[in-house]
C-alpha cells in the first residue's frame, strides 16, 4: 500500500510539473518523452508516465505524451502570443 501512495505522489507530482512546463513552454499540452525524466526526477519513469495515461491525463502520442484537454482550460500560444501583442501595442 505504501508504494501505491508513494507511486501516487509521483504521478501527481509530475502531472502538475507536466502542467507548468506546458504553460511555461507554450506547448499547447505537448511534453517531449526526453522532457519527463526531468519532470519526475525518474530516470525510468515509465509506471508513472503509464499512471498518468491509465487515469487518461495523459495521452501518449508520437514523440512524448499531450495533456488530456489541456486546451479546454488554457490558452493556446497563438492566443497567447496575440494577447503579449496587444498589451505591447498598448503600452
Amino acid at each position: 500500500m505504501l508504494l501505491a501512495c508513494a507511486r501516487d505522489e509521483l504521478a501527481f507530482g509530475t502531472y502538475v510539473a507536466g502542467l507548468l512546463y506546458c504553460n511555461q513552454n507554450r506547448t499547447d499540452g505537448f511534453i517531449p518523452a526526453v522532457t519527463v525524466p526531468a519532470l519526475t526526477y525518474q530516470k525510468r519513469p515509465k509506471k508513472v508516465t503509464e499512471a498518468l495515461v491509465m487515469a487518461g491525463l495523459w495521452q501518449e502520442v508520437e514523440d512524448g505524451f499531450m495533456v488530456h484537454n489541456y486546451l479546454g482550460h488554457n490558452a493556446s500560444r497563438e492566443q497567447i502570443e496575440q494577447s503579449l501583442a496587444k498589451d505591447k501595442g498598448r503600452k
